[in-house]
């Protein structure tokens, strides 16, 4: 598994999920230079910052990766459970604000991930759990999407591997508002048993953005809770 974080992905899919408001190139089947065929559509989308506004009203950006999992020869894809889980933190003016609700992702309550035992919220209806939130002494994430069956995400699996792109934003209210945004990720495939191996690879985000300053940011891998991970590249 790996973790791109520093430059365009393309990426083939049945799916027609539209520019990603204007974030990605989409080229239709048989379109221009589209060469994936079977009847696909090619995707050209951004990964590390991107799609920064800074002299807008609301100032934004948006930082991206994409995972890519090969599976070992002769591997059943669908045998093999994708997904991704998230801890995160928001501040405005240094106090903590309200974080998005979870997205379900394939995996749910006790596991074990990177070699860590986790504890996972799927549920929608809850807000995403803060950096580090405890859950029956394991540390508590939430499910953050990506999994095989969600067709609304740019995202595809078969026999040879997985992938998907993500692209989180950071917007402020304003220029003179203080914010921060802080990310843990954990992008995971886990295997069949039977001695099929695991893959996970743990990594933050952390955005610091000042009164009426341009935002720093940093994209930091965590080697220690990732199994058969490639780190970020």
């Amino acid at each position: 598994m790996t973790v791109t974080r520093s430059q365009i992905i393309s990426a083939c899919s049945t799916r027609n999920l539209g520019n990603f408001d204007g974030q990605c190139l989409v080229l239709a089947p048989g379109a221009g230079d589209n060469d994936c065929g079977g009847g696909a559509y090619k995707y050209t989308c951004p990964t590390g910052v991107n799609s920064q506004d800074l002299e807008a009203a609301e100032p934004t950006q948006s930082t991206g990766f994409f995972v890519q999992t090969a599976y070992a020869g002769g591997s059943n894809g669908a045998e093999c459970t994708a997904g991704q889980i998230l801890q995160m933190t928001i501040t405005s003016g240094g106090n903590n604000e309200p974080n998005p609700n979870i997205n379900p992702t394939s995996l749910n309550g006790n596991q074990t991930i990177g070699g860590r035992n986790l504890r996972i919220d799927n549920n929608g209806a809850h807000a995403f759990p803060r950096i580090g939130d405890m859950e029956q002494q394991r540390p508590k994430f939430g499910g953050d999407n990506y999994m095989a069956a969600n067709v609304d995400v740019l995202s595809g699996s078969s026999n040879a591997g997985s992938w998907w792109w993500d692209n989180t934003d950071q917007t402020k209210d304003e220029a003179a508002e203080a914010a921060t945004w802080a990310y843990e990720f954990v992008a995971f495939v886990q295997g069949s048993g039977g001695g099929q191996p695991s893959c996970a690879c743990t990594f933050t985000i952390d955005v610091g953005w000042d009164s009426n300053q341009h935002p720093g940011t940093a994209y930091a891998y965590n080697a220690g809770n990732s199994v058969n991970c490639g780190g970020l590249q």
